[in-house]
């Protein structure tokens, strides 16, 4: 490809609006372009990239025996009355004949519906299919670029399997295979648990990318290794000893509507305190909304994607304080102490729950009560872990200090209840009909490129690894004499005859201006052809990642751009 033919140019500065290292570098080499809040197109460049990863994705989905299908872009409303799997609500529209229509972020109900009409037999089991769609997720908030996009384009698999046996060899062959991806394309991925949304808790896991741009939150231990989800984190809960429980007692707590005002003005500490989260709790089908109540200990948050779990809700969200109020409980002094239960389910943290004597509200603006506790003054509906990690908790598996870490979620891995919804069946060897065990894994091909660009990057610009660079290499035609020119055209002649994918800058600039292209574009080998480097011997010849020039001489150059494409990519 020649520079003046290229579709799309660098900038010399990333606009305000930029606000992450990755989205600020493919702004700036011409990799893609803002077209509205969090949609982005793909310039060339960037589209050669995005390619790249396909292609080795795809590799190593087809070394495991993955087949590439097409599910469809629009799903039935029908297939998802409720939301996806995972209860999230999905944006819709309606065709000319009025029938609502799905714009999914995943086509997980898709693939169960076409595994419940496809496998009859467990001769036809295992199956691994995926394919490669654009993926819609209206994000409240996009932001970082490709790291918080709204539209992306999204690899899917989806394993079927006959038993739980099964389906963990082949979750622990996927888990691998993506592995090696992040490997080839030289991408540090951390692997993270993450929370199992089925009845039989089986693993699921996220392949993070840490940076201070992230939108999630993981919790990891140096000492041991354990890395999760910080929703999904375990970590090890202590009461301390109160002592035996002391008669409740109801005392004014003017303006102590927080924790914070509560335990200044009773002169405690916030573990002694107990706090209320309240949420809204859809179970979808004909089943009524109710008001769910989450008692956590004071100086802890209350964990969302926990409570939504235990409770069995396909949708939550934070009640309102009007919705709060109409169960005659005082937003700021709630508790379940004498609460009307009607509509009200309560779920206790187990470290709250067993923790004696703690101040709780008295559901009574500007009172609390002191000594409160479970079992004698209120009794929950259940009793779990609902505590969100916190920095320095201890560690679940050995007890040191956990460290909270910003990340990205790159890839994300899970048991799918998919199947079982749509009654994906097959026929056992004793012919009685069972349940497929289904698989949902993914990655986020434009959250790929970011991180790439947030981990392989200087102060000049991009520094593609090999795997997922646009071109092998540059060529610059610096302005001279006419054989500089015919030299540099028939070099770029010779390359592309052997197979090197090069980026030929042949414009009327100064070489300034291309060097700095060249290193903004993060392309792995740059060769310049100068009146210069040809009374020098050759042409000149460099890789992005070092600071050493060499003169080949011009009969020798493309097998060394060959010997050297070859020796990175391994």
């Amino acid at each position: 490809m020649r520079t003046t033919l290229l579709f799309g140019e660098t900038l010399r500065a990333a606009p305000a609006e930029a606000d992450s290292v990755s989205y600020q570098l493919l702004l700036r080499a011409g990799y893609l372009r803002l077209l509205g809040t969090g949609s982005f197109s793909l310039l060339p460049p960037g589209r050669r990239s995005l390619q790249k990863i396909q292609n080795i994705i795809a590799e190593e989905l087809e070394a495991l025996g993955g087949q590439e299908a097409s599910l469809p872009l629009l799903l039935p409303a029908e297939l998802c009355p409720g939301g996806n799997a995972r209860g999230e609500e999905l944006l819709r529209l309606r065709d000319r004949r009025g029938r609502e229509l799905l714009l999914p972020g995943s086509r997980e109900e898709a693939a169960a519906r076409l595994a419940a009409s496809v496998l009859r037999s467990y001769r036809q089991l295992p199956q691994l299919i995926f394919q490669f769609n654009p993926a819609f997720c209206d994000e409240e908030r996009p932001r970082g670029g490709l790291l918080l996009a709204r539209e992306f384009l999204l690899a899917e698999a989806f394993s079927f399997d006959g038993d739980e046996n099964s389906f963990r060899k082949q979750y622990a062959l996927l888990g691998e295979a993506f592995a090696r991806v992040a490997a080839r394309l030289e991408l540090p991925l951390k692997a993270a648990e993450g929370e199992s949304e089925d009845l039989e808790r089986r693993p699921a896991h996220a392949l993070v990318y840490v940076t201070p741009a992230g939108d999630r939150v993981i919790a990891v231990c140096s000492h041991c290794g354990y890395a999760a989800l910080r929703e999904s984190a375990r970590f090890r809960k202590e009461a301390p000893d109160s002592g035996s429980p002391k008669p409740l007692e109801k005392v004014a707590t003017p303006g102590a509507a927080s924790i914070e005002e509560l335990s200044k003005f009773l002169g405690i500490d916030k573990p002694q305190t107990a706090k209320a989260v309240f949420y809204r709790a859809e179970f979808g089908g004909d089943e009524p909304a109710k008001l769910v109540l989450a008692l956590v200990r004071g100086d802890m948050e209350a964990n969302e994607a926990r409570i939504r779990y235990l409770t069995g809700a396909a949708a939550l969200r934070p009640a309102e304080g009007e919705e709060i109020a109409a169960a005659d409980c005082a937003p700021g002094f709630a508790s379940p102490i004498g609460i009307r239960r009607g509509n009200i389910l309560v779920i206790a943290d187990d470290l709250a729950a067993n923790s004696a004597n703690l101040v709780a509200g008295a559901n009574e603006a500007g009172y609390h009560f002191l000594n409160s506790n479970c079992g004698r003054d209120y009794q929950p509906d259940m009793v779990g872990d609902i505590a969100l990690v916190y920095d320095n908790a201890p560690c679940g598996r050995c007890g040191r200090p956990l460290a909270l870490q910003n990340a990205v979620e790159v890839a994300g891995m899970q048991a799918s209840g998919a199947g079982a919804a749509f009654k994906a069946e097959y026929l056992d060897e004793q012919g009685k009909s069972r349940a497929v065990v289904m698989g949902f894994y993914k990655i986020d091909l434009g959250r790929c490129l970011a991180c790439l660009a947030e981990a392989h990057h200087d102060d000049y610009g991009l520094r593609l690894p090999i795997s997922a660079a646009p071109y092998q290499a540059t060529l610059l035609l610096l302005k001279g004499e006419p054989q500089t020119a015919e030299t540099a055209e028939r070099l770029y002649r010779e390359l592309r005859r052997a197979g090197v994918e090069v980026l030929f800058d042949d414009r009327d600039a100064s070489p300034g201006v291309k060097f700095n292209d060249a290193d903004l574009r993060g392309i792995p080998f740059r060769i310049t052809v100068s009146d210069r480097s040809l009374q020098g011997g050759g042409v000149e010849f460099k890789r992005r990642d070092q600071k050493e020039k060499m003169i080949i001489a011009v009969e020798a150059l493309v097998a060394k751009v060959r010997e050297e494409i070859r020796a990175l990519a391994g």
